[in-house]
């Protein structure tokens, strides 16, 4: 399930998440013909796990278990360009869903701070975006289901990952994905008529596709 508009994210995303990755969920209450939530579990973190990818390249991970919480688990992916060491650019509340016994993992995308690779603007991301599913859905923890999260570049990633359909890939909420439309009727992205965009991508890309790795060499032990 894809659901593209963002004036319904807020109400349904997790509930659309709950009901595709879980057959219950323990920690939604009804009050008053509504719905609030209380956190079932802490967190426990696992950062830097450096997830293969089929060309050898390893993407940084951090991983966000719910402590205490009873395997196996469903997963929520974030991918991104921001720098996963960054909840408030990243737009996921990390807490609401480990809280609710979610296992989210947040990763920086290939040549993106502390992901090896090469960088380049949308490219990689089908092939990527199924490695860390196939991944994430094996581990021993793991329920073999995984949702994905996020908005704009986060969300652009989940549209092109949906496209491999990888099995355990459950389901998405990409959120204002730049390939989406928005208000006026046309989508934001780099071309207009086939003119370049300067006036919504000119900032962007003087600030986001830099190709400096931000990782150690290749000689540093990670550790």
């Amino acid at each position: 399930m894809i659901i593209r508009n963002r004036d319904l994210i807020v109400p349904i995303a997790l509930g659309c998440v709950i009901a595709l990755l879980s057959p219950v969920a323990p920690g939604w209450a009804q009050m008053d013909g509504g719905y609030s939530r209380t956190a079932m579990y802490t967190i426990r973190n696992e950062r830097g796990v450096q997830v293969p990818m089929r060309d050898g390249a390893r993407l940084s991970t951090d991983l966000y278990f719910p402590d205490g919480a009873p395997e196996p688990l469903p997963t929520i992916l974030v991918r991104t360009p921001y720098n996963k060491e960054d909840p408030a650019s990243n737009r996921v509340d990390v807490a609401t869903f480990v809280g609710q016994g979610y296992v989210v993992a947040v990763q920086d995308i290939r040549g993106r701070f502390e992901s090896q690779g090469r960088y380049t603007v949308r490219v990689g991301e089908r092939t990527d975006g199924y490695d860390a599913v196939e991944w994430l859905s094996t581990q021993p923890w793991s329920s073999g289901k995984v949702g994905t999260f996020g908005c704009s570049y986060r969300g652009e990633t989940q549209l092109t990952l949906a496209a491999a359909r990888h099995p355990s890939h459950v389901a998405g909420i990409p959120m204002a994905p730049s390939g989406g439309y928005y208000s006026p009727g046309r989508p934001w992205g780099s071309f207009n008529g086939g003119v370049f965009e300067l006036a919504q991508t000119a900032g962007w890309f003087i600030g986001n596709p830099s190709k400096v790795h931000y990782g150690p060499p290749e000689w540093v032990d990670r550790e």
